[in-house]
């Protein structure tokens, strides 16, 4: 008895180890092969072990993708996809089992994509999971939500501080549209919730409703609404009913067609004030796109106030920083000509799991509605007519804002080329 007791004393003592420290790359490898050497609760214990210390990695996602001879296990950090473990092809199916039990799936559907939600005992972080059939057996994606991780002040994002004092006091006005865009990922909802943080600490009485699909993280102190195209209530219906509910801000997570679209500029024109994002490359083509959608340019010309493109890029890891002088082809690539700049990059430490990179802050370029663009969208212009006005009027690009952060040091030219250049060949 006294056995039985120490042995259930040192499991719960590695459990607990395994949210309080990151594990090496070696040591996680030692301890999956310990734990799957008990047959009767090793896979149990190795999915612990795996969604623990991707939470301690601050991960945003992990992936089990079956192979045909392995089950692959991944993790992405800071938006990049890093291999932690191979497991043996004959688990797949209790690791399957063990992730459709803990988020409350049909076990035995292994046809079907399946949508479920994990909760960690004692901890605010929500675990929302989603399988897929593939010809090896079924995938499964497990999108990590920890609060504590998240950052919801603009003046934490990245923002230059010109983007951040306009920003503020676009969000502070009374009506008129602010659209986001950017590519999935780069942090748009994030810059959303940090607007609505902001207007919450300027006006703690504001009525602000959201619209979202879905609900990513809870204020607790404004109503935030879930919108389900499957189940006939899209943004445009919801839209429609809140108008009624006298909203003073409106959230709508995303333009997805023209009823949206030009719902939303009504809003904005109608004493309401509109965050949205919508998917576009660049903040010019965001008035093209809204263009194609046969939305009347007076209309975009005055509701919209001011349009946000950004992306993330990783921060060089302080704590192994060191200078060091990236390739010509790189620097060419980025016009870099000033030899006066003195670059930096992380050579790998335990702190950054020895990838050079610590965390991720925000690229971005604004441009803000005037009377010289406003008459401009009137008639329509191209992408390319659009830029050139643009260029007249020195507005700061996302190279410009990137290079910046690398000038400082924040990051490195290779993010710069990466999440910017490769993006747009």
């Amino acid at each position: 008895m006294l056995m039985r007791k120490k042995k259930l004393s040192e499991k719960t003592q590695r459990k607990t180890d395994y949210l309080e420290r990151a594990y090496t790359p070696d040591e996680l490898q030692r301890e999956k092969d310990i734990l799957l050497s008990d047959k009767t609760n090793g896979i149990e214990s190795v999915v612990d072990l795996l969604i623990s210390q991707a939470v301690v990695r601050q991960a945003s996602d992990i992936h089990f993708e079956p192979h045909i001879n392995e089950v692959s296990v991944k993790y992405r950090i800071d938006g990049m996809m890093y291999p932690v473990a191979d497991l043996p092809v004959s688990l797949k199916e209790g690791l399957l089992m063990r992730i459709k039990v803990l988020s409350h799936l049909i076990v035995y559907r292994r046809d079907i994509p399946q949508d479920g939600s994990i909760h960690i005992s004692g901890q605010p972080i929500e675990l929302r999971v989603t399988t897929f059939p593939t010809i090896y057996g079924e995938k499964a994606v497990i999108r990590i939500l920890d609060s504590r991780n998240i950052r919801f002040k603009l003046e934490q994002l990245g923002f230059s501080q010109d983007i951040s004092n306009t920003l503020e006091n676009l969000i502070l006005k009374p009506q008129g549209v602010l659209l986001l865009t950017g590519p999935a990922n780069s942090g748009k909802t994030t810059t959303l919730y940090a607007c609505i943080q902001k207007i919450l600490e300027k006006r703690p009485l504001c009525n602000i409703i959201t619209l979202e699909d879905p609900v990513e993280y809870t204020f607790g102190n404004i109503s935030q609404t879930h919108v389900n195209s499957n189940a006939s209530f899209t943004y445009a219906d919801a839209l429609r009913s809140i108008l009624r509910q006298d909203p003073e801000v409106i959230l709508v997570g995303e333009i997805r067609d023209e009823e949206t679209a030009r719902m939303v500029m009504e809003a904005g024109l109608t004493g309401h004030l509109v965050l949205t994002t919508i998917h576009s490359g660049s903040a010019v083509s965001v008035f093209v796109r809204l263009l194609e959608m046969n939305i009347e340019p007076f209309l975009l010309s005055s509701a919209i106030s001011g349009v946000i493109n950004q992306r993330l890029v990783r921060k060089v890891c302080q704590s192994c920083a060191v200078e060091y002088l990236p390739s010509h082809d790189i620097l060419s690539r980025l016009k870099l000509s000033d030899n006066s700049w003195v670059f930096k990059k992380g050579k790998g430490c335990n702190n950054c799991l020895y990838q050079g990179y610590s965390g991720r802050t925000v690229i971005s370029e604004m441009v803000l509605m005037d009377d010289r663009l406003r008459q401009f969208i009137l008639k329509k212009p191209s992408i390319s007519q659009l830029k050139n006005l643009l260029q007249e009027l020195n507005n700061r690009t996302l190279v410009d804002d990137g290079l910046e952060k690398v000038k400082q040091g924040i990051t490195t030219p290779e993010e710069i080329d990466r999440v910017i250049l490769v993006s747009q060949t």
